[in-house]
């Protein structure tokens, strides 16, 4: 006798992906945050938790007008004084005794770390 055909399983499709949340209106429940959405902002509120619209301004109210050279003359310029540039001549001689040649001062040190 011959063996019967053995069914092969039949593979169940899977199952549509659910639908991406979107939060809408005043308020959308949430349990879990499902994500940064512009525009809302995931909190506990009134409605309990969820997405609600953002009350945070996005842009400020007006654009800074910076310091200006005509603030500094009214007020003085509170920005700190730019640095000295260095100078490239070499350090003054240490004055030495008289009738001596004056000494040049050099900072050699050097240190050994362990």
């Amino acid at each position: 006798p011959a063996a019967a055909p053995v069914a092969k399983p039949v593979a169940k499709p899977a199952p549509p992906p659910a639908p991406k949340f979107a939060p809408a209106g005043e308020f959308s429940a949430s349990a879990t945050f499902q994500g940064r959405f512009e525009g809302y902002a995931f909190k506990t509120g009134a409605k309990g938790l969820g997405y609600y619209p953002d009350s945070a301004p996005t842009k400020p109210a007006h654009a800074p007008t910076g310091f200006t050279a005509a603030v500094a003359e009214k007020f003085g310029d509170p920005r700190p004084a730019a640095p000295k540039a260095k100078s490239t001549a070499p350090p003054p001689a240490i004055p030495s005794a008289p009738g001596t040649a004056p000494t040049q001062f050099s900072n050699n040190l050097i240190f050994e770390l362990d």
